[in-house]
């Protein structure tokens, strides 16, 4: 069962880390406060939905949710996470890279000793990772037929942030995106990221305690007034 203090929710044993990704208000307060007001006529974005804890949380709430999760391993237990709460009208799911351009992606897998679960980085941040190659397109390339443009994102991608906005830098020129939520793991990404969204009208604060290290934090982009 997930953490949320409002709504009941289940997530499935096979996918969830040792109960790591159950714990999704503990593990990340920021980004619950974040969305748990999200609801009816709003469109979340959900980059690297891993398993699927903050989409759930987001499309219980009446939220529609688009969720990108490349890693096949982890895409299987977010689709089965959503039909297991009955969501599938609410939360849709796509086994594909958000990045900068169209192509084959390299990226450092890494499996835990728990089956049903993986963990993809653009570096080599765990020993024993092996490198798979897994599709990729630019957000700016979804049909209008079939997405509706998103009022909030939210980005955890373990490096890969910044080539995920400038590929929608057509969504976030259409004004339509209230607030981004993205985690950082490095400065020199945290410059890249505020230097192209200040070119959209979007400024950033760091979410309250959600420092892990030195360079490892979460921050929220939203419109200027």
């Amino acid at each position: 069962m997930l953490d949320d203090p409002e709504r009941l929710l289940n997530i499935r044993e096979q996918g969830d880390y040792r109960g790591f990704r159950s714990r999704g208000v503990e593990k990340e307060p920021w980004t619950y406060e974040w969305l748990k007001n999200l609801g009816t006529g709003d469109v979340l974005y959900d980059i690297g939905a891993n398993v699927g804890t903050y989409s759930l949380m987001a499309g219980a709430r009446g939220a529609l949710v688009y969720a990108f999760e490349p890693l096949p391993v982890n895409y299987a237990e977010l689709v089965a996470n959503v039909h297991l709460n009955n969501l599938s009208g609410k939360v849709y799911c796509y086994p594909f890279v958000a990045s900068s351009a169209s192509c084959w992606l390299p990226l450092e897998v890494h499996y835990p000793d728990t089956p049903g679960y993986g963990l993809a980085s653009a570096e080599k941040l765990y020993e024993g990772s092996s490198t798979v190659y897994l599709p990729a397109m630019p957000l700016d390339g979804l049909s209008a037929q079939m997405f509706s443009p998103p009022t909030h994102v939210k980005i955890d991608v373990e490096g890969h942030e910044f080539y995920v906005l400038n590929g929608m830098q057509g969504l976030l020129g259409a004004g339509t995106i209230k607030s981004v939520i993205v985690e950082i793991v490095d400065n020199n990404a945290e410059t890249q990221i505020e230097k192209l969204m200040e070119r959209h009208g979007y400024y950033g604060e760091e979410a309250e305690d959600s420092r892990r290290t030195e360079e490892n934090r979460t921050l929220i982009y939203e419109q200027a007034n």
